[in-house]
């Protein structure tokens, strides 16, 4: 984020009208059992956020962060072994996982221009898994 806030700052526009999306998660909303790493890191991207929201907002620089719950992916294709794939679903208000595409539906959301007024926020991408949160 330093970087790319760094760039933002020497671009012509010098920030104004710029946008940062970070990826979050469910599991920095609350804590959640056994995770205490991944959870602390995920709750620091959204303290960072926050942080950077207020810094740079006055120079028109947008930040947010996307909070995903379980999206279907490669990498969490192995939880599917664990039975986390389907507790997931049963949790879920939608009673599926998400997909990837999903996500990135929400950041271009955060990253256009009808998100203008959108700074500082934590936007859950999770079907409504995080009411059990």
């Amino acid at each position: 984020m330093k970087h790319a806030l760094a760039a933002m700052l020497e671009s012509p526009s010098k920030g104004e009208g710029c946008s940062i999306v970070a990826i979050a998660s469910v599991a920095g909303l609350e804590g959640l059992p056994y995770i205490a790493g991944y959870s602390a890191s995920k709750f620091a991207v959204r303290g960072l956020v926050a942080n950077a929201a207020a810094e740079y907002g006055p120079k028109g620089i947008r930040v947010n962060a996307i909070c995903p719950g379980f999206i279907e992916t490669p990498l969490t294709a192995a939880a599917s072994s664990f039975g986390m794939e389907e507790r997931a679903k049963e949790r879920s208000s939608l009673k599926r996982n998400g997909k990837p595409e999903e996500v990135a539906a929400a950041a271009v959301y955060l990253l256009s221009a009808e998100s203008s007024f959108v700074t500082g926020s934590s936007l859950r991408v999770d079907g409504g898994v995080s009411r059990w949160v």
